[in-house]
């Protein structure tokens, strides 16, 4: 069964403090395996000394019915250099396992974690490990289990 969060971690003015990033950096060191992608993403960010713009790598993702298929180090790398998500639909699933497409599942088989921005609000993550949400919970400080999400 899974659980889902909402992060609200933000100031005053309702600017969140934190970006995707921040959120898989919490994530338990098991998630480097599963197979990640990324079904939706707006943000911006500026690219590296050879790296594609993030307007390429959304037009990659749109371009395919399954998203962007990235290894967890290149997912981090794509995060490192974001300035701002606006909108993120990632998923993580066990080796081996179909890809995903939109809308992303509330249940995957194996092991999974769905990671959504959501208009620059707020951060859900889902998963049916309780490590990942007690991680989470402990990591942020405003944040919110959503009942009967799972």
């Amino acid at each position: 069964m899974s659980a889902r969060l909402e992060i609200h971690d933000g100031t005053a003015n309702n600017t969140l403090t934190f970006d995707m990033k921040d959120v898989l950096r919490v994530l338990p060191a098991w998630a480097r395996n599963l197979d990640w992608y990324v079904l939706d993403l707006e943000a911006t960010g500026e690219p590296r000394s050879g790296e594609e713009s993030v307007m390429a790598l959304e037009h990659k993702m749109r371009s395919s019915k399954h998203g962007l298929k990235l290894t967890w180090g290149k997912l981090q790398e794509v995060a490192d250099r974001l300035t701002q998500t606006i909108n993120a639909v990632i998923v993580g699933l066990s080796p081996g396992q179909p890809a995903p497409s939109l809308p992303p599942q509330s249940e995957y088989r194996g092991r999974f974690i769905v990671i959504e921005a959501i208009d620059s609000s707020l951060w859900a993550v889902t998963s049916n490990d309780a490590s990942v949400i007690d991680r989470l919970r402990q990591h942020f400080r405003d944040t919110k289990l959503v009942p009967g999400a799972a």
